[in-house]
């Protein structure tokens, strides 16, 4: 599951360079877009995310563990019924 958080990290960290930093993709510094686009070499706990803007972290961050909360949930939930289909 790992890559697919810190895909969903770098999509949070670019909606967050948009939104709140008022940056737009365009114009993002070419050492985090190396980091946006090579997601497997970087972890989300990297010192360079926060370095780069606290804030934008800091949603980042947030909006990944909201949804893999909700990813988890819903897994969940499947399992339960898959399980309550067989009568048990």
């Amino acid at each position: 599951m790992v890559p697919y958080i810190r895909k969903s990290f770098a999509k949070h960290y670019k909606d967050g360079l948009n939104w709140i930093a008022k940056i737009p993709s365009t114009d993002i510094d070419y050492e985090i877009n190396n980091m946006l686009t090579n997601t497997t070499e970087y972890s989300i706990t990297d010192p360079e995310w926060k370095a780069y803007n606290d804030d934008v972290d800091d949603y980042a961050l947030a909006m990944t563990v909201k949804e893999t909360y909700q990813a988890v949930e819903g897994m969940y939930h499947n399992l339960n019924t898959l399980q309550s289909r067989s009568g048990n």
